[in-house]
């Protein structure tokens, strides 16, 4: 995302050239060894680059089981339910259309879309979108995964979708910044549907995450042209901020 804290390059090159050096040096092994050296190391090091580059990957396993999937719904069956609930009102007896935003490995979109609901899953991410993809070619699921800049999302007409969700996304930008994302998806959404860690939230995952309490989420969130309809915490535990926002000129 493009307001994460920019991590010091690394130099690789200089790195490898070092370590190179250090093993021709002191080679004990044939020169058949310290090419497979190399090339392990090489791969380490590209492998470093990765996740200083997309932090976001080592969240998750490369694949996701049912129980960890079930697990992480009932943990989150807050979120889901009122998801579920205005996009049932909105869709009014046909197929309720979502999208999830900053979706991650797409956990919560192949779950709901195997619940009989028209569901796509976008990440700015093309790493993370790739990981999602192919946890959902192990877990089955008919979500559509793509990558698609959270800031634009021209590629879908004015209200589109019943609910906009996200989980874990809005807490990684200033104020600014969840005002611009909000407006975006109250354009393309009827509704809009988060949680994101509250206050009380015991670990801090990345530099840039930002807890807030309710009265600083209202503060933020009185200033977007929508309806609030609902503010709350997790119960119990006070884990999570819960929040739903409504367009105010709702397209026909």
């Amino acid at each position: 995302m493009s307001d994460r804290k920019q991590r010091p390059r690394r130099r690789p090159i200089r790195r490898l050239r070092r370590w190179l050096r250090r093993r021709w040096s002191r080679a004990a092994a044939s020169p058949q060894a310290l090419v497979d050296q190399a090339v392990r190391a090489v791969a380490e090091l590209a492998r470093a680059r990765i996740r200083a580059d997309h932090p976001w990957l080592t969240e998750y396993p490369n694949l996701l089981s049912e129980e960890w999937v079930a697990k992480n719904l009932e943990h989150h069956q807050e979120l889901v339910q009122l998801v579920e609930e205005l996009a049932q009102r909105a869709a009014a007896g046909r197929t309720p259309r979502l999208l999830e935003a900053g979706a991650g490995s797409a956990a919560f979109s192949l779950a709901l879309s195997r619940r009989n609901y028209d569901v796509t899953a976008i990440d700015s991410d093309p790493l993370m979108v790739l990981r999602a993809q192919h946890i959902a070619s192990h877990l089955g699921g008919y979500a559509r995964i793509q990558c698609l800049d959270l800031h634009h999302l021209e590629a879908f007409q004015d209200g589109w979708f019943d609910v906009v969700f996200s989980q874990g996304t809005l807490e990684h930008f200033d104020n600014a910044g969840i005002r611009a994302l909000l407006e975006q998806q109250l354009r393309v959404g009827r509704t809009v549907v988060f949680s994101v860690p509250s206050v009380f939230w015991p670990t801090r995952d990345f530099v840039n995450e930002r807890k807030m309490s309710l009265d600083e989420w209202k503060a933020v969130l009185q200033s977007v042209d929508a309806d609030l309809l609902h503010l709350s915490y997790y119960r119990p535990g006070e884990l999570h901020v819960l929040a739903a926002l409504a367009r105010r000129h709702p397209a026909p």
